[in-house]
């Protein structure tokens, strides 16, 4: 399984998200992204995803640092990650 990271600008939120998740799908998203990274941006490492929880939540706090906050886990598949 893989784990994908949203950086949402206007959120000011970062999230880790299983590749399976309905709002990830895989580091595609729900929508075309016709606003390129304007909103915000997913993080695939390599476009593959993450191979661990571990290294996605290590990736994850780095870029939450550089905006002030904390990272987080997507709500939806947060009952489902395996750490």
């Amino acid at each position: 399984m893989a784990y994908f990271i949203y950086q949402n600008f206007p959120n000011q939120s970062v999230k880790i998200h299983r590749g399976d998740c309905c709002f990830c799908n895989n580091g595609i998203g729900l929508q075309r992204n016709i606003l390129g990274d304007a909103n915000g941006r997913w993080f695939l490492s390599l476009g593959n995803g993450y191979l661990t929880y571990q290294v996605a939540s290590e990736v994850a706090q780095q870029l939450a640092l550089q905006m002030g906050i904390e990272s987080q886990d997507c709500l939806v598949c947060n009952s489902s990650i395996q750490r």
